[in-house]
C-alpha cells in the first residue's frame, strides 16, 4: 500500500510541477503579449495624435482660407447682382431704341409721302392755298 501511495503522491507531485511549469510558461507568454499589445497601442496612439494635429492644422488652414476669401466671394456676389441689373437696363434701353427706330421709320415714311405729295402738280394748289 505504501508503494501505491508513493506512486500516487509522486504522480500528483509530478502533475503539480508540470502545472506550475505550464503556468509559468503561460504567464510568460501572457506578459509578452501584454507588452506587445501595450507597445502597439502606444505606437498607434502616437500616430493617432500626430494625425489629429495634422487635421487640426488643415482645419485652421481652411478657416484662414475661408476668412481670406469670404470678402472676395461677397464682392463677386455683389458684382454678379450689379451685372444682372446692368443687363436688365441694357434690355430696357434696347427696347426703347427699337421703339425710337420704329417711330423714325414711320416719320421718314411720312416725310417721303409729304415730299411726293408736294411734287405732284394737283396737290401743289392745295399746299399753296
Amino acid at each position: 500500500m505504501n508503494d501505491e501511495i508513493i506512486k500516487k503522491s509522486s504522480s500528483i507531485l509530478s502533475d503539480a510541477v508540470r502545472l506550475e511549469a505550464g503556468s509559468k510558461e503561460n504567464s510568460k507568454i501572457i506578459n509578452e503579449l501584454a507588452e506587445e499589445i501595450s507597445g502597439k497601442f502606444l505606437e498607434n496612439n502616437a500616430e493617432i495624435m500626430t494625425n489629429i494635429e495634422k487635421l487640426s492644422e488643415i482645419v485652421k488652414d481652411l478657416e484662414t482660407f475661408r476668412d481670406d476669401f469670404l470678402p472676395f466671394f461677397k464682392k463677386m456676389e455683389k458684382f454678379a447682382s450689379e451685372f444682372n441689373q446692368l443687363v436688365e437696363n441694357l434690355r430696357y434701353i434696347s427696347d426703347i431704341t427699337n421703339s425710337i427706330e420704329e417711330v423714325a421709320k414711320f416719320t421718314n415714311l411720312l416725310a417721303l409721302n409729304a415730299t411726293i405729295e408736294l411734287k405732284e402738280p394737283k396737290n401743289m394748289e392745295k399746299v399753296l392755298l
